[in-house]
């Protein structure tokens, strides 16, 4: 019995970071189970629960992507600056929304830009 661990209580996980976790997924840049692993979620079927939960609070399946980017734009700016003013903190999503559109490569679209991506369809 030495190796084996006794469960006494389900683990409890912060709100934040059921929120940060299913952003990561919707995100597009983590798989399930890097998401699993980096959260030490306990489960797949946790984090498809927490995923479920989360859209049925959205009025709209198509809010996924708009929610996605802005959990990316949280992670990749927002959270790495601090802001004085509201001007400061508009200036710097305005330029984030251009540096994703025209300038972040993303593995879902070929390696390629937004725009770049947009241009080759048409």
């Amino acid at each position: 019995m030495d190796g084996l661990e006794i469960r006494i209580r389900n683990r409890s996980y912060s709100v934040e970071l059921k929120l940060q976790a299913v952003q990561d997924y919707l995100s597009g840049q983590y798989s399930q189970y890097e998401v699993i692993d980096t959260y030490k979620i306990t489960s797949r079927t946790q984090l498809k629960s927490w995923i479920n939960k989360y859209n049925s609070h959205s009025s709209s399946k198509s809010d996924i992507p708009m929610e996605a980017f802005w959990g990316t734009l949280k992670c990749e700016m927002y959270y790495l600056q601090s802001y004085n003013t509201f001007e400061e903190l508009k200036r710097d999503i305005e330029a984030y929304i251009h540096f994703y559109n025209n300038e972040r490569l993303q593995a879902k679209l070929n390696d390629l830009s937004p725009v770049e991506f947009r241009a080759k369809a048409v």
